[in-house]
């Protein structure tokens, strides 16, 4: 499950062995996928629901950029071709901004023509799944891509030396926190 060179990283051990020992309070991973073909994205919605997964099917692209502030998915499903645009103008689109640009990009799509596929994944993709695709590997793919970036943004939070939260992760935070607590009409602190 884990692998350390020396010498160990006593805070990314520790992180390690609380993913591991907790991992039932570890919140769902979130996904958005965009499919213009509704019965498709059902599938891709029931598949990812069954394993746990959180999942907002987005059936036209023009909707992407909202879905992906309000659900906020660890990863992007994206069929490559849609009726308005193409999978990789949307990949282009979420790459070229800056907050949105470290997450994964998985493309499910019936092309097997390799060269469209290496496009794909020349625009910003990170993974390509040919559909019809095994319920398992679609699965084992948003896991994969999911862990790992979650697992970056850990480590982008935490200082390597203390372990401790970064100056911009407490940043982030304390802005959560002032958010939420004005919408629930709550005090930050006393």
């Amino acid at each position: 499950e884990a692998f350390f060179t020396k010498p160990v990283s006593i805070p990314r051990l520790v992180d390690r062995l609380d993913e591991l020992t907790h991992a039932q309070r570890t919140e769902p991973h979130r996904v958005v996928a965009v499919d213009d073909d509704p019965d498709q994205a059902t599938w891709v919605k029931h598949t990812l629901e069954a394993a746990g997964i959180r999942i907002q099917t987005v059936l036209d692209p023009k909707d992407l950029l909202a879905a992906i502030h309000e659900h906020r998915p660890d990863v992007l499903v994206l069929d490559l071709h849609l009726e308005s645009c193409s999978g990789i103008e949307l990949a282009q689109v979420v790459r070229a901004d800056s907050e949105l640009s470290n997450i994964p990009i998985l493309f499910l799509s019936t092309e097997t023509e390799l060269t469209h596929q290496a496009k794909a994944l020349e625009s910003g993709g990170d993974s390509f799944l040919t559909k019809p695709v095994d319920p398992m590997a679609l699965i084992s793919a948003v896991h994969g891509q999911a862990r790992r970036i979650r697992s970056m943004r850990r480590n982008m939070n935490r200082d390597g030396l203390t372990g401790l939260n970064s100056h911009s992760a407490l940043k982030q935070q304390l802005a959560r926190e002032v958010a939420r607590a004005t919408r629930d009409q709550t005090v930050v602190s006393y």
